[in-house]
């Protein structure tokens, strides 16, 4: 068995059944946000720190921090991911966890 594999690569984001379940309850928005971040987490405990520059390209879309903040509380009250803060090279950073 050993390693696991990776939840993404350049190519691709794996999205389980309980994932695409909880997806339906959100806006197609906040799951191309979603998707986004998953691009990110690369194993299922991993919280990852994009900022919002990173995700707007990723996305091919201007979000802005404000409406970006919005979609990832859909995507927190849906119990698809978890933000929180935490110290990276000496500067707090926003982390987001996936949680299905």
């Amino acid at each position: 068995m050993g390693q696991k594999q990776p939840l993404t690569n350049k190519r691709f984001v794996s999205i389980s059944e309980v994932e695409l379940k909880a997806l339906g309850e959100v806006s197609g928005e906040a799951m191309r946000l979603y998707v986004t971040i998953a691009s990110y987490a690369w194993t299922e405990d991993y919280g990852c720190y994009p900022g919002w520059a990173e995700i707007e390209k990723k996305m091919g879309k201007k979000l802005g921090a404000r409406r970006g903040r919005q979609l990832a509380e859909q995507l927190e009250q849906a119990h698809l991911i978890e933000r929180f803060w935490k110290p990276v090279k000496g500067q707090m950073k926003r982390h987001f966890r996936l949680l299905k």
